[in-house]
């Protein structure tokens, strides 16, 4: 097993691991985060075909191309495509990442609410339990230039579920909290005060997410996207996502699918005999 990302600060990389045929990734450090976190495994490996360091392309960590290439949009039947710069014409689709495993001295982490979720978040994103019946998700998206957070502290067993969500910019010190329930949907909304340089002809975009949160305790389903979009002069007008040229818009974010039946069981026990 590989257990050293090469994209990783620190000693002890994320946390998790890849297969002997395949390059770990991350960019945030198992070091770094609370004590009793782990790392999400999705998207965590990338084929040792493209080289000792792959260049991990933007948005939620899916895809990746060879060492020494750049990621740029791909057409309409593939997402995310390589090229040998940036201005080049795309010489091959990028690499779609396989999912990592949380590491055997790590394991003893994955409990409770956070090994529900670890298999649904990407790579670049910490799971705390907040007590057994809650969990803290912190993700970094890479979007253009800007590493956006996003926070996510989630009760599913409490009713009605809820997440309570937080957009922050360490670099910029800004935060927008916001939340969402069970059966609600966030339809596309900018969020104040937040945007992001964009290539020419585009000024400043602003930022826009979307969420939605569906199902039951047996199977809860929570995702949403981050969009930027921009107003450029005449002819061009607002324009959002992949067609502001920058790779990896919009950004898919948690895509989180679990059952929580077995824990929410046990906090109904747990509320009966006062313990909860």
């Amino acid at each position: 097993m590989t257990t050293d990302p090469f994209h990783t600060i620190g000693p002890s990389g994320n946390g998790n691991q890849c297969a002997d045929n395949q390059i770990c990734l991350g960019h945030r450090s198992i070091d770094d985060a609370p004590a009793t976190a782990i790392f999400g495994t999705k998207y965590g490996c990338a084929p040792a075909s493209l080289g000792p360091e792959p260049v991990l392309c933007p948005g939620a960590g899916e895809f990746s191309c060879p060492q020494g290439d750049v990621c740029v949009q791909g057409d309409t039947t593939f997402a995310m495509a390589c090229a040998p710069s940036a201005n080049a014409t795309a010489t091959s689709d990028a690499s779609v990442n396989m999912d990592s495993t949380i590491r055997p001295e790590f394991a003893a982490r994955a409990t409770d609410i956070c090994s529900l979720v670890a298999g649904s978040l990407p790579f670049g994103c910490s799971c705390e339990n907040a007590g057994k019946y809650g969990a803290v998700m912190d993700c970094v998206y890479d979007i253009y230039v800007t590493q956006i957070g996003l926070k996510g502290t989630l009760t599913p067993c409490i009713a009605p579920a809820t997440m309570g969500l937080e957009i922050y910019e360490t670099a910029a010190g800004f935060s927008y909290p916001f939340g969402i329930s069970v059966g609600q949907t966030l339809a596309s909304f900018p969020i104040p005060g937040m945007s992001i340089g964009m290539p020419s002809p585009f000024p400043a975009a602003g930022m826009y997410a979307s969420f939605a949160m569906n199902g039951t305790i047996a199977e809860l389903k929570i995702g949403g996207t981050l969009d930027a979009c921009a107003d450029a002069p005449w002819p061009i007008g607002k324009t959002c996502g992949s067609k502001l040229g920058v790779p990896g818009l919009p950004v898919k974010v948690f895509e989180i699918s679990a059952s929580f039946s077995d824990v929410c069981d046990d906090y109904k026990k747990a509320s009966l005999r006062g313990r909860a």
